[in-house]
């Protein structure tokens, strides 16, 4: 479906002289790159409004989506089983965090999160392995990153928003957790490994 599109989009461009044929496979790659950059952000914003959680929904998306880019995660084979997980996983998370207390539990979640991420960042896809350097970079990318945002729910908490603390908490505990997975098939390879 999603190829589908970029190739209709390709197309149309190639059609009205915007782009040549020679180029229509690098258009149809960042087309579906875009589509899957910016994919959550339409799930979440359709969810939240759904939900009328669009401000907290935004707030949970943006650290999510930033601490994703670099800190990698599962991903899945076909880009539409991706995409309806991801609607799933999203809106679930909404709706759970819209529910539940900032409490003491949270700011344990954050900060085992953020060590989480600090040690098992970056994940590999299979789709684009990373470089020694690149691993490298990206480590320490995401250390800053999840740093940051830490910063931010605890200056939320000391301000006493609470409410809006706990979207921020979420969006940086949904990228670890989408790291258990990989991490665990990591350690249980390497476990075999020695064994």
């Amino acid at each position: 479906m999603m190829r589908a599109a970029a190739g209709y989009i390709t197309g149309w461009l190639i059609r009205h002289s915007a782009i040549t044929e020679e180029d229509r496979s690098l258009y149809e790659y960042a087309i579906c790159s875009l589509i899957l950059t910016i994919s959550p952000l339409i799930i979440v914003i359709t969810g939240g409004c759904i939900m009328a959680l669009v401000k907290e929904s935004i707030l949970f998306i943006l650290p999510f989506m930033v601490i994703r880019k670099y800190s990698g995660g599962l991903h899945l084979k076909h880009a539409w089983a991706c995409l309806l997980s991801s609607c799933i996983v999203l809106c679930l998370c909404i709706y759970v965090t819209a529910r539940i207390p900032c409490n003491g539990i949270v700011s344990l979640l954050m900060l085992a999160a953020v060590i989480s991420l600090g040690i098992f960042s970056p994940v590999d896809s299979e789709n684009r392995q990373l470089d020694s350097q690149e691993k490298k970079k990206y480590k320490k990318i995401t250390i800053w990153i999840a740093m940051a945002f830490f910063a931010i729910y605890v200056l939320l908490l000391l301000l006493r928003l609470d409410y809006y603390a706990k979207w921020i908490a979420a969006g940086l505990i949904l990228p670890a957790i989408s790291q258990i997975p990989v991490a665990l098939k990591r350690i249980s390879g390497k476990y075999r490994e020695r064994n």
